[in-house]
């Protein structure tokens, strides 16, 4: 068995808002043991989640009571007769089982939450947990409308003590935000890339991509919003983030320790007017209106990841940047204009070797040092390209004084794997990463044993 570890510079820029940062190139490392190694690092366990059908897009939790949780779609697809919802030329309805795990006696036990009808593949998941320590699972639910065969709501799933789960709809209408923009407040199609987060008083919250009709191709893409669904005690407030201009893949919702909402985002698409394509955040003011910061120009092609420094309150976002082929952190001290592009440090976490970064995943140390997971596609030697089944691993990264110390956690020679990466850290300083290997299985890495 051998024990990889790369050492990479941290590397400290400065980029403008609206441009793209300048891209760092990394270190050059000495250690050239990862190259080939398809062993397990000493240190981490590998526990078997989903098998079977496998699991995709894990999102990885720690109740407050220490268990460790997973929510997940089934990548397989089931046919389940016609939409009948549809009425001109109704297409075969197709279903997605949305999955959760946990441990039971030392084993991993797996459970149906829904099976949503999904038109073209699953748009994101996520899990969190109330004040009670009760597991909650945003989705993308309800039932087919209009021409539209597939789910269309930003739905909140909640496990009951005897196992059971219950639905509440948070968005079901694009108009709900009242955007005064006719194309903004038209269609039904919400609830796409959906992030669940609770404030300090325990009221929920779902950030999410209203698409409008979903299926209009080039104008659902382009006019699409980025909106925010706020429980008010027995029903829900609708605002706009982001309107009209494309955004709202790959969301994540934070709170800051003002109870201000934080949305992290992507736009996928560019606009004709001014730049947009790349990764952006949002943080809602005293006053309702919403500052905004481009943080990357680029093409965004996987998940965002983001969180508050539990000491600090420093703001870290991680993204995958294919310019650079490496995952680029950007920070936000407390206290620091949200919207000057100058006070967000921007670096890269790179081995110099390898196409890496992506489905990027972050957790903090005790300490406030930055974890991150993540996916190694292929050698840069290789040039840009498909993943290499003999390259690709579940990587992680830790921050340490000086730079980052970068380990290989998880790879088999010949297969797929660290896909969907997703950490967690516990009480005990312990990182736990959900992911994807072996085909579509599900896998659980615990460091130390």
């Amino acid at each position: 068995m051998r024990h990889p570890l790369i050492i990479s510079a941290l590397f400290l820029l400065f980029a403008c808002e609206g441009e793209d940062p300048s891209k760092a190139t990394p270190v050059d490392t000495d250690d050239t043991s990862a190259e080939d190694s398809g062993d397990v690092v000493d240190g981490w366990s590998i526990q078997p989640v989903d098998t079977g059908d496998g699991g995709v897009q894990g999102r990885i939790g720690i109740s407050p009571a220490g268990q460790r949780m997973v929510v997940y779609w089934n990548p397989v697809p089931r046919e389940d007769g016609i939409c009948d919802e549809v009425t001109n030329d109704p297409p075969p309805r197709i279903r997605y089982e949305l999955r959760f795990a946990t441990v039971d006696s030392g084993q991993w036990q797996t459970e149906l939450i829904d099976e949503p009808t999904i038109a073209f593949t699953p748009n994101g998941l996520d899990l969190t947990f109330d004040a009670d320590g009760v597991p909650n699972v945003a989705y993308t639910g309800g039932a087919p409308s209009g021409q539209y065969c597939g789910s269309n709501d930003a739905y909140i799933a909640e496990r009951g003590a005897a196992g059971e789960w219950s639905m509440t709809a948070a968005a079901t209408e694009s108009g709900q935000s009242n955007t005064g923009e006719p194309a903004s407040d038209a269609g039904f199609v919400v609830g796409l890339w959906p992030s669940l987060a609770f404030d300090r008083a325990g009221v929920p919250a779902v950030l999410h991509k209203d698409a409008h009709f979903g299926s209009l191709q080039r104008d659902d893409a382009f006019r699409a919003d980025m909106e925010l669904a706020l429980g008010n005690g027995g029903g829900w407030d609708h605002v706009a983030v982001d309107i009209g201009e494309g955004a709202g893949d790959f969301g994540q919702l934070l709170f800051d320790d003002q109870d201000r909402p934080v949305a992290v985002y992507a736009v996928p698409v560019d606009s004709t007017k001014d730049p947009r394509l790349g990764y952006w955040a949002a943080r809602q003011e005293a006053d309702g209106n919403w500052t905004r910061i481009y943080l990357h120009a680029g093409l965004p092609t996987h998940r965002v990841a983001a969180g508050f420094a539990p000491g600090s309150g420093e703001l870290v976002v991680a993204f995958y940047s294919v310019e650079d082929q490496a995952a680029r952190l950007r920070r936000l001290p407390a206290g620091a204009d949200f919207d000057d592009s100058g006070a967000w440090s921007d670096e890269l976490v790179a081995s110099n070797r390898y196409d890496e970064g992506r489905d990027v995943s972050l957790a903090f140390r005790s300490d406030d040092s930055v974890v991150l997971a993540y996916h190694r596609c292929v050698l840069l030697s290789d040039g840009v390209g498909d993943c290499n089944i003999n390259d690709e691993a579940l990587i992680l990264a830790e921050e340490i004084e000086g730079g980052w110390d970068i380990q290989e956690v998880h790879a088999v020679q010949g297969q797929s794997c660290g896909r969907y990466a997703s950490v967690v850290v516990d009480t005990d300083d312990r990182a736990h990463v959900a992911f994807t290997c072996d085909g579509n299985g599900l896998y659980v890495a615990s460091e130390g044993g």
